[in-house]
């Protein structure tokens, strides 16, 4: 049976960080998920080890590996996207952290709102656990276009959406180096 929610994981050469990402992963109130773990060509050759330990005690844990490195997270996260099972696409990158209601408290606000796309802010913080600044501290409230095409405040690990949605537009676009999650 499919999940109810595909999480799509673009890693490279990031072990601890992705190690923590995982773990909060697993640690979400919501548990209907998949992780679509796509490493970039990672010469950590830690990342790939445990992911085959990992992915026998949790068959939620996929782990794809592309032939050499990208140079953008573009491409493992539209080959995550086109392998995912869930109805719905989630993107954590590999060094954020998730609140551990994150999952459950989008989903739930999606299927009320009848929304095919969703995100939220994302607060920055230091080492310390202190709040350093909010992505949307400077966004407007209401139609955000206008706003949107003076700055990209829309964290792409806050974002959740219909899976098809992401099919209708295409991905995100390989060309762009930077900047890609604003296409």
């Amino acid at each position: 049976m499919a999940p109810k929610i595909s999480i799509v994981m673009p890693v490279y050469n990031s072990y601890f960080e992705m190690m923590r990402s995982v773990v909060n992963i697993q640690e979400q109130t919501f548990r209907d998920w998949e992780l679509l773990i796509v490493d970039d060509g990672s010469t950590d050759l830690k990342i790939r080890e445990s992911m085959m330990r990992w992915m026998r005690d949790d068959e939620r844990l996929k782990y794809v590996e592309l032939d050499g490195n990208s140079g953008s997270p573009v491409i493992p996260r539209n080959a995550g996207v086109m392998l995912a099972k869930g109805e719905y696409v989630a993107f954590c990158d590999s060094d954020d952290i998730w609140g551990g209601f994150k999952l459950e408290k989008q989903l739930e606000y999606m299927e009320k709102h009848h929304a095919k796309f969703c995100y939220h802010d994302m607060n920055v913080v230091s080492p310390t656990e202190k709040t350093m600044w909010s992505l949307m501290s400077h966004c407007h409230e209401g139609n955000v276009f206008e706003s949107l095409i003076r700055k990209n405040f829309i964290p792409t690990s806050s974002v959740m959406m219909q899976r098809e949605l992401y099919g209708n537009f295409g991905g995100m676009n390989v060309k762009f180096k930077v900047s890609h999650d604003w296409d």
